[in-house]
């Protein structure tokens, strides 16, 4: 058992309402008396708890330590009645009565506790300590009506202590009596205190009922006003200004949570958990640099942190540092190779910038250490798809829809079914794309790019144009001026032969995407349909000057030029 010294209050344990402080280290008063006792090679230390002004000092110490051998020995009932002799032998020591407290309460054995504790309030009726301890040990032991009654009795006595108001809303929770809980929370607002985790605990509890039932949720002002307490009596516990710089940055109030977050890493450099969610608070405020300047420095510091190193690429992707993001997933690789996230991070940054044959070699890379990984065949298969190699895209996509179904089942969602049915469609399997297509529309209803790819391709093939229409329209209501997706419902309009309304479409279109050869290749054949050769050769020109190396436009041009040449030139003389 280690030292004993000076303890705070009881009643802040964060899994319950009896802090139990045997780990305390304070230096031992002037003095005090340390005594070792050793049994079967386990040695018990006491320090500073008994008086030497006690005249029945050493006998207490002894019943003490008898206590505590015996209590080693699995002999509880023996221990309580060597403790109960300290008690009689020096009532004034309620340190010594919360480690025994503790003790029971380590081993279950609150009855114990309870017992312990219904002697030491009858030698001292005004003892606000031993009622407190007295109302979490009946709470404890499940004694509700006892736990309320000391816990009232508690509250006369100390009424700017926390613990015996929690037991009163403990009792009325227990009870499902959410109003008398309320009740006990409001009567604890009341009361004058000095103590900063009074009003954390009193926060904490308001915000949980009004988890519970919404009917009893709390004033977020009241909540606020409770910390703005807290903060403003200085506390010295690193846990507790924590937990009031954690209620300000998720409430609005970042800046005073960083000023909490920087002064506990200025006092405690070391305290990692901080230094986060001081970065993180800097990202709430905007200030993405910042926060990577101050994750930068730990790492330089502590180079193996890989998992900083990702949180900084992280933040360097958000900032469009796509760079300096590769550099710090690849820094997080090296510190640890054994990783996943930060490839496939890698991968994606090199395939939104067209690094094809980049991002292919690192999952190639990759596979070799997760080689049964589906994620990584599926960024195969997008790479592939961006090379317009479609038939390793499909191969690729496929074996992910096998690994997938086994171990991520969740990576099979709509976008997935998008890029497996476009690889089918550009290998030539029109049905079986028409199926992922669906597939991928039903788990999403609202995927724009899926009706609109679907829609096209059933306008293309000149099959099913009403549900083409419908399926564009669709598309458009999510995005009413993507110049794509109005050139699909143009050429769909094409299709059925309403060449004016697929004109209006397809002019919208152009005006939204000026430059597609796509859009001018259908703007040349609507107005070929709508008798305007010169309109049609001015969009198929266009078209063919951005795709110049498409011989099919090429020969479409030509075609229009002699047909055009022919209706022009005069008729022969007989």
């Amino acid at each position: 058992m280690k030292a004993l010294g000076h303890r705070p209050p009881l009643g802040w344990a964060a899994a319950g309402i009896l802090c139990l402080v045997a780990g305390c280290q304070t230096p031992a008063p002037e003095g005090s008396v340390r005594t070792v006792a050793t049994h079967e090679g386990a040695s018990v230390e006491h320090l500073g708890v008994l008086s030497k002004e006690s005249a029945d000092f050493s006998e207490a110490l002894a019943h003490y330590v008898t206590g505590l051998i015996h209590l080693s020995k699995g002999e509880a009932v023996q221990a309580l009645d060597e403790w109960r002799q300290v008690v009689t032998l020096d009532p004034e020591r309620a340190e010594l009565r919360e480690r025994v407290v503790q003790e029971f309460f380590r081993r279950g054995e609150f009855a114990r506790a309870v017992e312990l504790l219904r002697d030491a309030v009858q030698k001292q009726p005004e003892s606000a300590q031993d009622w407190m301890l007295l109302a979490v040990a009946l709470r404890a032991d499940k004694q509700w009506e006892a736990a309320t009654d000391a816990a009232e009795r508690a509250i006369r006595l100390a009424p700017g202590k926390f613990p015996p108001h929690e037991v009163l809303f403990d009792a009325a929770i227990e009870r499902n009596d959410l109003a008398r809980a309320k009740q006990a929370l409001e009567r604890a607002a009341q009361q004058p205190s000095e103590d900063d985790r009074y009003w954390i605990r009193l926060a904490e509890l308001s915000a949980a009922l009004g988890a519970r039932d919404p009917k009893y949720r709390a004033d977020p002002e009241q909540l606020m006003g409770f910390y703005d307490r807290a903060a403003t009596l200085q506390p010295s516990d690193p846990a507790a200004l924590v937990r009031v710089a954690d209620y300000y940055a998720a409430n609005h109030r970042v800046d005073k949570a960083i000023a909490i977050y920087q002064k506990l890493l200025d006092r405690d450099p070391a305290a990692d958990g901080v230094r986060l969610k001081l970065a993180f608070s800097h990202v709430a405020q905007g200030d993405k640099a910042r926060a990577i300047s101050i994750l930068e420095e730990w790492v330089k510091r502590e180079p193996l942190r890989w998992q900083i190193f990702n949180l900084i690429g992280e933040l360097y992707e958000g900032a469009q540092d796509f760079e300096s993001a590769l550099k710090n997933y690849r820094l997080s690789l090296q510190a640890n190779p054994n990783q996943l996230p930060p490839s496939l991070r890698s991968a994606l940054i090199l395939l939104r910038a067209r690094r094809l044959e980049e991002a292919i070699a690192l999952l190639d890379a990759t596979k070799a250490k997760f080689p049964e990984s589906p994620q990584v065949f599926y960024f195969y298969g997008l790479a592939f798809s961006e090379r317009k190699d479609f038939s390793n895209a499909l191969k690729h996509l496929e074996e992910t829809a096998r690994l997938a179904a086994a171990s991520a089942p969740e990576l099979l969602d709509a976008a997935f079914y998008f890029a497996l049915g476009a690889a089918l469609e550009r290998t030539g399997k029109f049905d079986a794309a028409v199926e992922k297509f669906r597939k991928a529309i039903e788990i999403n209803p609202d995927y724009a790019d899926a009706c609109n790819y679907l829609g096209y391709l059933f306008a293309e093939r000149g099959v099913n144009l009403e549900e083409a229409e419908q399926l564009v329209r669709r598309a458009l209501a999510v995005e009413p001026n993507n110049g794509a997706f109005l050139d699909s419902l143009g050429w769909i309009y094409y299709r059925q032969k309403r060449y004016p309304e697929a004109l209006i479409q397809l002019q919208r279109a152009a005006a939204s995407i000026p430059n597609d050869p796509v859009i001018h290749e259908h703007l040349g054949e609507i107005h070929r349909a709508l008798g305007d050769t010169a309109q049609a050769l001015l969009h198929l020109q266009r078209a063919s000057e951005l795709e110049p190396k498409n011989r099919e436009m090429a020969g479409k041009v030509e075609a229009l030029k002699r047909e055009i040449s022919a209706r022009s030139a005069p008729a022969a003389n007989p």
